[in-house]
């Protein structure tokens, strides 16, 4: 069985769960959403994987509401009508942090789902920093210098090939222990399924997985830098070349995505 560690997210919610009846743990898939919420949770019912749970939903969602609280409630849009009955639930019981959701997307807003305002605290969930995969000694923090605090330390050395793995790596959780060539090849997998499948399926709006790969290099191409849409869409190129729209609209939209 493998060791958690540490987040820096978890002190985040257990505030949310204090603050709200329910907490949803958001985030991009294999960040680490279901440990997290299973690290505060007193029971769980993972919706997509639990053919039982699934068969439970049907006949009444209400049903997976009931056991020890917090109730993990894990890819909760697997069943989307539970959103509904957990914002009645809350009503129904006193106190504060009944329940954790968590999901990797999120279906499309209706008119029959309540926004959740004054019920539910959003806690959005990244990859691990440097610090919670034990890189980093964490002796400097941003949150000094917000707070009006400032703090040195000595020098830490890393050399650049070094950083390099790292950032290649990336913070998700399983990989840490993995080697690079594996870890390499997973988030060319990764970044693979958002060309061909993630963006369409988040919104239902289907998009040329072609322009979307071209998007994604030239947003690498451009990382650190204040490049304009207009720029990433010419850089994207091809045949078919993304244009600009509007100004306010995502930036899949204005890349033709």
């Amino acid at each position: 069985m493998s060791t958690y560690l540490p987040r820096i997210a978890d002190r985040e919610l257990d505030a949310r769960l204090a603050a709200a009846g329910a907490a949803v743990i958001e985030g991009p898939r294999a960040c680490g959403k279901t440990e997290t919420g299973r690290k505060r949770a007193a029971s769980e019912v993972l919706l997509d994987v639990d053919a039982d749970a699934q068969r439970m939903a049907a006949l009444d969602p209400r049903l997976l509401l009931e056991g020890a609280e917090p109730r993990l409630i894990d890819e909760w849009q697997v069943v989307p009508a539970v959103w509904n009955h957990v914002r009645r639930e809350m009503d129904r019981r006193s106190g504060k942090g009944h329940f954790i959701l968590t999901g990797s997307s999120v279906p499309a807003d209706d008119e029959t789902r309540h926004t959740g305002a004054g019920r539910v605290s959003r806690l959005r969930l990244r990859t691990m920093s440097w610090f919670e995969a034990g890189q980093s000694t964490g002796a400097v923090s941003l949150g000094g210098p917000l707070q009006g605090t400032f703090q040195s330390c000595a020098i830490q050395e890393a050399r650049v090939p070094e950083i390099a793995t790292r950032i290649c790596r990336g913070g998700w959780p399983a990989d840490l222990a993995q080697p690079l060539a594996s870890c390499l090849t997973a988030r060319i997998d990764y970044l693979e399924e958002i060309r061909r499948t993630d963006i369409s399926r988040l919104d239902g709006i289907s998009r040329n997985p072609s322009n979307v790969g071209r998007v994604l290099r030239s947003l690498a191409r451009n990382v650190s830098t204040e490049a304009s849409l207009s720029t990433i869409a010419a850089d994207a190129g091809g045949s078919d070349r993304p244009s600009v729209r509007t100004p306010y609209a995502p930036i899949w939209t204005h890349c033709g995505v």
